[in-house]
């Protein structure tokens, strides 16, 4: 799926423009507007992100006057929580949201069928896995370094003592 903009009705302020660009500015993912040339799977699920917060809140996390506004919105600023436009979301639900919608893609699912898994999931009323410490260490790579040195050099310390 390239645009999720393109099924505004015909002449709409939300059909893709005939630039390079492809895409509609508050459908695309950060990485997308940063680099088009490098948006993968991911930036699918992003997408797909904008579509269930719109659907459920039935606004656009990121739509600004302009295209240049918009696209500053989607690299730079958090999504409004969609709780905040539908109290009647439930918190899992908003996190299931919130998580496709990170700017950082190896934070997000790890692809729709991932995301699409989840949601039925949810749906089933099956409870979201906690995430382990693998995953923790995947989203906070600098943090599990930090920490794995500060171990290392209480090992060494502690060695030294003997």
């Amino acid at each position: 799926v390239t645009d999720f903009g393109i099924a505004k009705a015909f002449g709409g302020p939300r059909l893709t423009r005939t630039r390079a660009e492809m895409g509609t500015p508050a459908y695309m993912s950060p990485e997308q507007i940063r680099s088009p040339q490098k948006a993968y799977h991911l930036t699918d699920v992003y997408s797909m992100g904008v579509v269930l917060y719109e659907l459920l809140t039935h606004k656009i996390p990121f739509e600004r006057n302009s295209d240049f506004d918009t696209k500053q919105a989607v690299v730079k600023d958090p999504p409004p929580p969609p709780r905040y436009l539908n109290p009647n979301i439930s918190v899992e639900l908003e996190n299931i949201v919130l998580k496709a919608l990170r700017k950082d893609p190896a934070r997000r699912y790890g692809g729709c069928s991932e995301f699409a898994s989840r949601i039925d999931s949810y749906l089933k009323g099956v409870p979201p896995v906690t995430p382990g410490v693998m995953e923790w260490v995947k989203a906070h790579p600098w943090k599990a370094a930090l920490l794995m040195l500060v171990v290392f050099a209480l090992m060494a310390g502690l060695a030294s003592m003997r």
